[in-house]
C-alpha cells in the first residue's frame, strides 16, 4: 500500500511517466499545454529495449519540436539517463529513468502578418471579410497551432466557394535574431469554377420537378452552402430514403471549361408509412392515433397523409392530398377532409368538412386561401340541430424562434384567420369571422423565462342569427391551452333548460366573441426541470365581458419529443373556487 502512495504522489507532482523499462520526468513548473505538447511530441514510452533506444535518442529533438510549435524558439532541453540494473523484490529489472530539463525563456512574438489573396477570390467579400481580421496579431505569442488554422481556413474556404485551383505560393515563418517572428502568406485562389449541369441516377420523380428543386443554374458560382441547401429541400420531400451529392470536379472537362457537374444519386423511400400513437391531455383524456402516409403518389410528387384519432372526447379522421404547384414544395394545392365529434361545453357535435386550399410557405411562416364546405349536426336542449356552409377563408402565421425547437429560449409565434359567407351561397347564415391569437417567450437571464399568449375573436352577424352559429364556428373558452383550472371548453354564454320537476340548469352554448391571454414565469432547476407560476384570464361572450381568470403553479419536464406540463390551476373567479389538474406534452411555439 505504501508502494502505491509514493507512485501516485510522483506522478502527481514529480511529472513522471512509467513504463515497463523507462521512465519520464520532465522539469516542474511547466505550463500544462506545454507539458501536453512536449508528451504528445515525444508519443508512448516504449515497451521493449529497441524501441527504448530509439525514444531516448530523438526525446531531444522532439521536444524541441514541441516547443518550438508553441513559440519557444530559445528554450533549452538538456537530457540525463539514468540506467539502471538493479531488480526488485519480484526479480524484475528496475526501469530506467529520462529526465527532461527544459527551460523556456522569453517566448517568440508576433512581429508582422502578412496575408495576400491573389486571382479572383482577391475580389470576393467572403474572402476578404476572413482575412481583414485574422484571428493572431502583432505582439501575440507564435503559436503554430493558430499559424496552421489560418492556412486551413483559407484553403477550406476556397474549396467551399469553388477556388479548387487554389494553392499557397508563400506559406512561411521567419524568425529574426531578436526573437520575433514575421508570417507570410500568399494564396493564389485562380479562377472560380461554376456549377454545370445536374445528373440524377436513379430518379423515380418528374425530372422537371426535381429541377425546381436545385437552388442554382449551370453557370452560377460554385458554393457548397448551395448544394447543402439542394440536400435539404431533397429530403423535405420525404420520397428518398438515401441522397448522395457529389461535385465532380476532378472530370476533365470541368478542368477545362472551370465548371463543375454535379452527380445525385437518389434511393427511393418506401412507398407507404405507418405509425400508431398514444397521448394524454386532460381536455380531450386518453387518445390513441393510426397514420397512413404516401409520401410518393407519383413521379409528379403528389402525396396523402391519412390520420386517425380516438379519444372518449374528440375522435376525428383526417385526409388530406397535396398537389404541388410548378414543381414546388412550399406552394401547393391541398384536399382535406375532415371528420369530427367534439364536445363544446355542453353542446354534442358531430360534423364534416372537405376544404380545398392554394398554400404557400417558407422557413417561417405559411399563408392560405382556402373555401370549405362544413355539414354539421350538434344536440342541445334534447332538440337536433344541423347546418351546412360554405366557407371563403384566408389565414397566416409567422414563427420566429432562438434556440431549440423543442425549449426555444426567445421566440414569437402569430397566428390569423378570417372566414366568412352568406346566405345567397347556400349557407345557413352570414357572418364574418376573425380570429387571432399569439405566443411570446422572452429569456430574462439564465434560468429565468417568460411565457406570454394572447387570444382574441370576433364574428359579425345579426344577433338573432346567434343560435343558429354551428357550436364549431362559435368560440368557447377554459383548458389546458386557454384559461387553466377551467375544464375544456366550459366557459362562454349559457342557455337555461327547464327540467320538468327538477331545478333548471345553465348550458354553456358558447358566444361570438373571445377574448383570453396568460402569463406565466418559468425558473429551470435544471436544463432539464423546470417551475412555472402562471396566470390566466379571459372568457368567451356575446355581450359584456364577464371575466373567469385563474393562478397556479406548474412542474415541467423536457423530453426528447417536447415539453411535458403539469399544471394546477385555480379557479379565483368560480363562485367555489377548486383546483383543477392539467396535463400537456408539446412545444410551446
Amino acid at each position: 500500500m505504501f508502494k502505491l502512495y509514493v507512485c501516485f504522489f510522483t506522478l502527481l507532482f514529480m511529472g513522471e511517466i512509467y513504463a515497463n523499462n523507462l521512465t519520464l520526468s520532465l522539469s516542474e513548473n511547466l505550463p500544462e499545454y506545454v507539458e501536453d505538447n512536449i508528451k504528445a511530441y515525444l508519443g508512448e514510452l516504449p515497451s521493449d529495449d529497441l524501441s527504448r533506444i530509439s525514444y531516448i535518442y530523438s526525446a531531444k529533438n522532439n521536444a524541441i519540436k514541441a516547443l518550438k510549435a508553441l513559440g519557444y524558439y530559445q528554450s533549452i532541453v538538456e537530457t540525463k539517463l539514468h540506467k539502471n540494473e538493479d531488480t526488485d523484490e519480484e526479480g524484475k529489472v528496475t526501469p530506467w529513468k529520462l529526465d527532461l530539463t527544459i527551460t523556456l525563456n522569453n517566448p517568440t512574438l508576433i512581429n508582422s502578418i502578412n496575408i495576400e489573396i491573389t486571382g479572383e477570390a482577391n475580389n470576393d467579400l467572403i474572402f476578404n471579410a476572413l482575412t481583414s481580421k485574422p484571428p493572431i496579431k502583432k505582439d501575440d505569442n507564435l503559436h503554430h497551432g493558430h499559424y496552421q488554422k489560418i492556412k486551413s481556413d483559407i484553403l477550406s474556404l476556397g474549396l467551399q466557394r469553388g477556388y479548387f485551383d487554389g494553392y499557397f505560393e508563400v506559406a512561411k515563418i521567419s524568425i529574426t535574431p531578436e526573437n520575433l517572428a514575421n508570417i507570410s502568406l500568399i494564396y493564389v485562389s485562380g479562377s472560380r469554377y461554376k456549377f454545370g449541369k445536374v445528373h440524377y441516377i436513379n430518379n423515380t420523380v418528374d425530372h422537371e420537378f426535381i429541377n425546381n428543386l436545385v437552388p442554382f443554374t449551370p453557370g452560377d458560382n460554385y458554393q457548397v452552402s448551395k448544394l447543402q441547401q439542394f440536400q435539404n429541400k431533397l429530403e423535405q420531400t420525404q420520397y428518398f430514403s438515401n441522397i448522395l451529392i457529389v461535385p465532380n470536379k476532378d472530370d476533365d472537362a470541368a478542368k477545362i471549361k472551370k465548371t463543375v457537374p454535379i452527380q445525385v444519386t437518389l434511393e427511393q423511400a418506401k412507398k407507404h408509412y405507418f405509425d400508431i400513437g398514444l397521448g394524454y391531455a386532460t381536455d380531450t383524456d386518453f387518445r390513441v392515433s393510426a397514420g397512413w402516409k404516401t409520401p410518393l403518389i407519383n413521379k409528379y410528387g403528389h402525396r396523402q397523409e391519412t390520420l386517425i384519432k380516438y379519444s372518449k372526447i374528440n375522435p376525428t379522421g383526417r385526409f388530406n392530398y397535396s398537389i404541388p404547384v410548378n414543381g414546388s414544395l412550399n406552394d401547393t394545392i391541398q384536399l382535406k377532409l375532415l371528420l369530427e365529434n367534439d364536445e363544446y361545453g355542453d353542446i354534442s357535435s358531430n360534423y364534416w368538412s372537405s376544404r380545398l386550399s392554394k398554400i404557400k410557405t417558407n422557413d417561417t411562416s405559411n399563408s392560405e386561401y382556402y373555401i370549405r364546405f362544413l355539414h354539421e349536426e350538434w344536440d342541445i336542449n334534447a332538440i337536433d340541430d344541423t347546418a351546412d356552409y360554405f366557407l371563403l377563408g384566408y389565414s397566416w402565421s409567422n414563427t420566429r424562434r432562438k434556440g431549440t425547437l423543442i425549449d426555444p429560449s426567445n421566440g414569437l409565434s402569430q397566428f390569423y384567420n378570417i372566414e366568412a359567407t352568406h346566405t345567397d351561397i347556400s349557407s345557413e347564415t352570414s357572418f364574418v369571422k376573425l380570429h387571432a391569437h399569439w405566443r411570446y417567450i422572452k429569456t430574462l437571464k439564465p434560468k429565468h423565462r417568460l411565457v406570454t399568449r394572447a387570444e382574441i375573436g370576433y364574428t359579425l352577424l345579426d344577433s338573432s342569427n346567434i343560435e343558429e352559429l354551428s357550436p364549431s364556428l362559435r368560440f368557447f373558452a377554459g383548458g389546458d391551452q386557454s384559461i387553466r383550472g377551467f375544464a375544456y371548453q366550459s366557459i362562454g354564454p349559457t342557455r337555461t333548460q327547464t327540467n320538468s320537476g327538477e331545478p333548471d340548469t345553465e348550458l354553456v352554448v358558447g358566444g361570438s366573441r373571445l377574448a383570453v391571454a396568460s402569463i406565466e414565469y418559468q425558473y429551470y432547476f435544471t436544463p432539464k426541470i423546470r417551475g412555472a407560476i402562471f396566470a390566466d384570464i379571459g372568457s368567451s361572450f356575446d355581450k359584456g365581458f364577464q371575466k373567469s381568470y385563474s393562478i397556479g403553479p406548474g412542474i415541467h419536464y423536457i423530453s426528447p419529443i417536447g415539453a411535458i406540463k403539469l399544471d394546477v390551476g385555480y379557479s379565483l373567479s368560480k363562485d367555489a373556487p377548486s383546483w383543477r389538474l392539467h396535463l400537456n406534452l408539446g412545444a410551446e411555439l
